[in-house]
């Protein structure tokens, strides 16, 4: 059994006072504590890189291409995760999981691709890599998904 959270439209913590979403909340704990009642795995869907609520209060956290313009995919703009947005994400992971204390955690839309926003340009340039070099944006990329991958799981033991 899977839950879905939108927290697109949500404020920074998984929980506020809006009446909807905590109702959200109790329906999907009883669903989770019904699904180990009836032996049945829960796991828990979060979007990660696709917040939107975060690109409009922190659009400095947005996924930059080499033409300096925000990328995105569809009509979704992709946040990088070597910005604040992966303390965030990882905030957000912790509280599902003590929240709701599920069999597993599915993170989506998460890929290594190559940004030069002001945090990678800066990454780079601490690590002597030339953000004009696409083998060293590249470089960049893994290093962002491998510290990415490492925070996540960390946040979902």
């Amino acid at each position: 059994m899977s839950f879905y959270f939108n927290l697109w439209e949500s404020p920074q913590k998984i929980l506020s006072t809006c009446s909807a979403f905590l109702e959200s909340f109790v329906r999907t704990l009883d669903s989770v504590r019904k699904s180990r009642a009836e032996k049945l795995s829960s796991k828990i869907y979060i979007s990660a890189g696709h917040d939107e609520y975060s690109v409009r209060t922190h659009p400095e956290w947005l996924r930059v291409n080499p033409n300096g313009e925000p990328q995105s995919e569809l009509k979704f703009r992709r946040l990088c995760f070597n910005t604040p947005y992966l303390d965030l994400l990882t905030e957000q992971t912790e509280e599902v999981v003590r929240r709701y204390m599920p069999d597993g955690i599915f993170l989506d839309i998460i890929s290594e691709v190559n940004c030069v926003c002001p945090d990678c340009v800066r990454s780079m340039k601490e690590a002597g890599l030339d953000p004009e070099d696409p083998e060293h944006v590249s470089c960049q990329a893994k290093k962002t998904l491998n510290k990415f991958t490492s925070r996540i799981i960390s946040a979902a033991k």
